[in-house]
């Protein structure tokens, strides 16, 4: 039997794999150096001459106080600047002698809790109604992360004025007497705020902000819902799985709440102070008529909107526009009433429940009927 002599071979192959090796890590090194740059955009107003630390989010650098920021959150002290510190296979980079820490969050994000760490309340009132939703959002998730509940409070705060949980707050917002916390602009509606804002009460325990907050998101076209909203960035924004199948059979229950406007036309009659009784008499008759026409296509899962608005089409049209303003005024507030019964069901048909959830939702007997 004739014996290979096979170890020079494995010598050779174990120098060059070890060479290679060394080749590989002298290259991961030089692109981790080139890709932990902490210079790649100061931020201006986050850059303090005295700061003694550079925190590096993103592409932004931002030279801060890390005694302030270790004194505001434990969890930055530990998880980033002591962990960083422990970490004996990570070398300390620096910058203009002071040490650089990168974290994983996005840059914008971090320039934003930042700024409202260092400017306190004022950040936020200084926007107020128009603060951008993306500014909430990111003090809410990283105010959580970061163990800041103050800054997590705050911007929940706005977002409870515009997805609220209180009846006469909804009908003063919807008729334009309610003095504003947060405007929510027609871009951030349309990049799927509604359905963060469900993740943001579900991620921080923010649950009051759930009901109405599902109820805006359940008012997006289906393929949305199912599919996300994939936003200018290239960023998805999506529900879970369980209230993305919660809003897809909510919009059901929601447009056999929207029916109900059927009661209000039907029912309608002259207003008792009605100033011209017989012109009203035929106008109802004929808004009645319009009405059976165009039934099918007023439903809306848009249940608790107004009643001019429910109408749609009809509101423009003689039969409502010639009514006398008491006979209106009349219409609206039966309306109103119908909204008040689908408010107070509104946990049934999202399938919810306050108990659960831990917060406190008016039912139709709580809830008040108040006149804008």
């Amino acid at each position: 039997m004739v014996e290979l002599n096979i170890r020079p071979a494995t010598q050779a192959y174990e120098a060059r794999h070890l060479a290679y090796l060394h080749a590989v890590f002298a290259d991961t090194v030089a692109r981790s150096t080139r890709a932990r740059s902490p210079m790649s955009k100061p931020d201006p107003g986050l850059w303090f001459p005295d700061g003694d630390v550079c925190i590096v989010a993103g592409d932004k650098s931002f030279r801060v106080h890390k005694g302030w920021l270790s004194l505001r959150s434990e969890t930055f002290k530990v998880q980033v600047f002591e962990a960083n510190d422990r970490n004996e296979n990570t070398a300390t980079v620096t910058f203009q002698g002071v040490p650089v820490y990168h974290v994983s969050d996005g840059a914008d994000d971090m320039s934003t809790l930042l700024r409202t760490m260092y400017d306190g309340r004022k950040s936020l009132m200084k926007q107020a109604p128009h603060i951008r939703f993306n500014v909430l959002s990111a003090l809410m998730r990283l105010g959580r992360k970061y163990a800041l509940q103050d800054i997590v409070d705050d911007a929940a705060n706005y977002l409870e004025d515009y997805f609220t949980s209180d009846f006469q707050t909804f009908l003063q917002r919807s008729s334009g007497t309610h003095t504003d916390k947060l405007h929510l602009s027609e871009r951030d509606k349309a990049a799927g705020a509604a359905f963060e804002a469900v993740n943001l009460a579900r991620l921080t325990g923010k649950h009051t902000l759930l009901p109405l907050a599902l109820y805006h998101a359940c008012q997006h076209a289906p393929h949305e819902i199912l599919l996300g909203i994939t936003r200018t960035s290239g960023a998805v924004v999506s529900l879970s799985r369980d209230d993305m199948v919660r809003c897809i059979s909510t919009r059901r229950g929601l447009l056999r709440a929207s029916s109900r406007l059927a009661h209000v036309v039907h029912r309608a009659e002259c207003a008792v102070g009605c100033a011209e009784p017989d012109t009203c008499a035929v106008q109802m008759a004929r808004l009645r008529t319009a009405f059976e026409e165009l039934r099918v296509d007023l439903w809306t899962v848009d249940a608790l909107t107004g009643l001019e608005a429910q109408l749609g089409a009809l509101a423009h049209l003689p039969c409502w526009l010639e009514l006398c303003e008491e006979c209106r005024e009349e219409m609206v507030r039966s309306h109103r009433g119908t909204l008040r019964e689908t408010w107070g069901k509104l946990l049934d048909i999202l399938q919810l429940s306050a108990e659960a959830l831990g917060i406190e939702w008016e039912t139709q007997e709580k809830a008040v009927d108040v006149v804008p």
